[in-house]
């Protein structure tokens, strides 16, 4: 696709509401370096991203004071707009109604002219600095000063905890928020203008993919391939600072031809119920849709069509065992706050998916999974916000059915992987739900990988070691990670002895847990690790037992290993 031809591309027409989504690309060219282009930080020191990680901030002192060392060097602070930020300006000023999604942290968006409310960041600012500890928040430039004048790491002027920018780094969540209404702004445009990004960090990558599926266009300009770029109705490697001008253009000559007296409807128009809407209405899926929808409105619901699909989403996902916790879950819906408009939603689901038993004892709704009509539904549906709003309402069991019902689907459908991924992502407190799911639902290998991309980003909590029976591999290395997470955790309160005695523990769980998946010599090390800890304790309890028995165990696995090697 060349986009300096005079002739209007298709991807341009129709568009009122554009989303910007940019990443690193779209500021090199005012003096900030990417993380993953030739000279990225990344790029020339791979591990440097494995360090990069908010648990090692908090960890390691050393760590904050080269932390705070590169903010002091950044050339941000002295970056000035580029023409692709001004660009992205010059759209709204045409009148498209733009929004601004970045995994920035510069601010230069907003600098070059695009109001702070129109710029969603996802990843954070470098221009503020809180402390993690209590709400102490300042400029800063403020901290810089202090860094200037000798500090290597100022600690906080109020309690004396940890300062960091309020820029996210791998392992934190980001804000919950902040990613909402970025999902609604590209479940709700007609275009998604993908500017120097790689598309490769999650959750904020797979956004693109939740776009199309809402019936928008995708435009990646970026120099390098992304793993949308199969999604995409034109890529564009052009540098940005000449390329994302051009496209601007095309999209005001589109809206100014649009607009001119006695031009026609605007072909290949999408927005939040476009192109993908109409070929769903067009399936299976969009039948058994207007039937619901009829249905609705003949119960005198007089529910908007997006609340009746949200409704009956929501029941095919979390079933409910009884009225209250239908009431509860339907909740979330905004047309749906009414208490009696939703009493008789929730009775109108129980007709439409009556459950399978009959009398008093039966579930309020029907408790099996969806059938494979039900699951196209979800399926075309769904997206990363809808759970999460949904999820903030269900009860665990609910949680459960619910993950085990896109575990399934996600089984064959990389999009619905990657919003299974995102919500646990968002919502690390599901994460005893989905073990319950993977252990109990029969679908455990997308979960297994969500989790397990869960636990190398957020600390969790040791109790959640404990819901997954020693000997289990539906999980994979996801005991282990945890493991080895809860052993880092307790490394680092070892001085104390409830620390060392956490330490000892955790580390005969991961012996076992490297036992259960054949890890035997890892196991062993372990194992030896736990003998020692255990005998320093002043009071070891049962841990000198047990931590025995993990090093017995190691070696008997070391030892069939190697019997089996030599066979």
């Amino acid at each position: 696709m060349n986009s300096r031809t005079s002739t209007i591309q298709d991807w341009a027409r129709g568009v009122t509401r554009v989303v910007v989504f940019s990443g690193a690309g779209i500021s090199t060219d005012s003096g900030i370096p990417d993380f993953r282009g030739p000279q990225g930080a990344w790029t020339l020191n791979p591990g440097l991203q494995a360090r990069h990680t908010y648990r090692a901030f908090l960890a390691e002192p050393g760590l904050r004071v080269s932390y705070w060392q590169s903010r002091a060097e950044s050339p941000a602070w002295d970056a000035e707009p580029n023409a692709g930020h001004l660009a992205v300006v010059a759209l709204a000023e045409a009148g498209i109604d733009t929004v601004v999604v970045t995994q920035n942290t510069d601010g230069l968006h907003q600098r070059a002219g695009t109001p702070a409310d129109r710029v969603f960041e996802l990843h954070g600012t470098m221009h503020v600095t809180q402390c993690v500890s209590c709400d102490y928040r300042a400029p800063t430039t403020d901290i810089l000063k202090r860094i200037a004048q000798g500090e290597e790491a100022p600690p906080c002027p109020v309690c004396g905890g940890i300062l960091k920018t309020a820029s996210t780094m791998f392992g934190q969540t980001m804000n919950p928020g902040t990613f909402a209404g970025a999902e609604d702004a590209v479940t709700s445009c007609d275009l998604v203008l993908a500017v120097g990004t790689t598309l490769m960090v999650e959750p904020a990558g797979s956004m693109c993919a939740t776009a199309v599926r809402a019936g928008a266009r995708l435009v990646i300009i970026n120099r390098d391939p992304t793993p949308y770029d199969g999604i995409a109705s034109a890529l564009i490697r052009d540098p940005i600072a000449d390329a994302l001008p051009v496209v601007v253009e095309q999209i005001k000559a589109a809206s100014a031809a649009e607009r001119a007296p006695g031009a026609p409807g605007a072909p290949g128009a999408a927005g939040a119920s476009g192109t993908a809407g109409r070929a769903a209405e067009d399936s299976a899926v969009g039948a058994e849709l207007a039937a619901l929808r009829n249905s609705a409105r003949e119960r005198g619901l007089g529910l908007p069509a997006q609340a009746v699909d949200a409704a009956v989403v929501t029941a095919l996902l979390c079933g409910a065992a009884d009225e209250s916790a239908a009431l509860e879950v339907l909740g979330h819906i905004e047309a749906l706050k009414e208490a009696g408009l939703r009493s008789r939603a929730a009775a109108w689901l129980r007709d439409a998916y009556p459950p399978e038993a009959a009398g008093d004892a039966a579930p309020y709704w029907d408790q099996r999974l969806p059938d494979a009509r039900g699951e196209e539904l979800i399926v075309a549906l769904v997206t990363s916000r809808f759970l999460l709003k949904m999820h903030m309402e269900s009860t665990h069991e609910q949680d459960v059915r619910s993950l085990t019902v896109l575990a399934r689907a996600a089984q064959t459908r990389p999009a619905v992987n990657a919003v299974l991924t995102e919500l646990i992502s968002l919502l690390p407190g599901l994460s005893p739900a989905a073990v319950g799911a993977a252990l109990t639902g029969g679908y455990p290998e997308p979960l297994a990988e969500a989790l397990m991309t869960l636990v190398k980003n957020a600390a969790l909590p040791a109790e959640l070691l404990d819901e997954i029976p020693r000997g289990t591999t539906v999980l994979g290395d996801f005991p282990v990670l945890l493991a080895e997470s809860l052993v880092s955790a307790y490394e680092h309160r070892a001085q104390t002895e409830n620390g060392r005695k956490g330490l000892t523990k955790t580390l005969i769980e991961l012996a076992h847990r490297l036992a259960d998946t054949g890890r035997a010599s890892e196991a062993l090390g372990a194992a030896r690790r736990a003998v020692t800890q255990a005998a320093q304790l002043a009071d070891p309890g049962d841990c000198v037992e047990r931590a025995a028995t993990a090093l017995s165990r190691a070696e008997t696995a070391l030892g069939g290993a190697g019997n089996t090697a030599q066979n």
